[in-house]
């Protein structure tokens, strides 16, 4: 199909597809809905919308990390999952320990055997 190509068809491969796939959703989706977000705070910073819309972009943060491979540890997913988690939790006045010491640097190097 014209326009429309496989992974692996170019030279392109799965994984040249999927960081492309995530830079056209962060910035495309991703600084639309910033905006949005600014606009709404500014017009109304009360808002509910407001705190929806953080929750929409979380979400998002979240799926983008769960779909980027270039995180090949269990301690490197761990601490992007802290980060990402650490202002809502403050914000709920919620505080978190993460007791990640034992870890280490364990290496993923096929994550679908985490999840099968």
């Amino acid at each position: 199909m014209p326009g429309i190509r496989l992974a692996g068809e170019g030279g392109d491969s799965c994984e040249d597809e999927r960081q492309r796939m995530l830079d056209v959703i962060c910035e495309g989706f991703g600084s639309r809905m910033l905006t949005v977000l600014m606009r709404s705070h500014r017009e109304n910073p009360d808002s509910r919308l407001s705190a929806e819309i953080q929750r929409a972009l979380l979400d998002l943060r979240l799926m983008m990390d769960a779909i980027d491979d270039s995180c090949q540890s269990l301690d490197g997913a761990l601490a992007t999952l802290r980060q990402r988690m650490e202002d809502p939790l403050v914000a709920a006045d919620l505080t978190s320990h993460w007791d990640v010491a034992g870890i280490g640097v364990l290496q993923v190097n096929n994550r679908r055997k985490l999840v099968g």
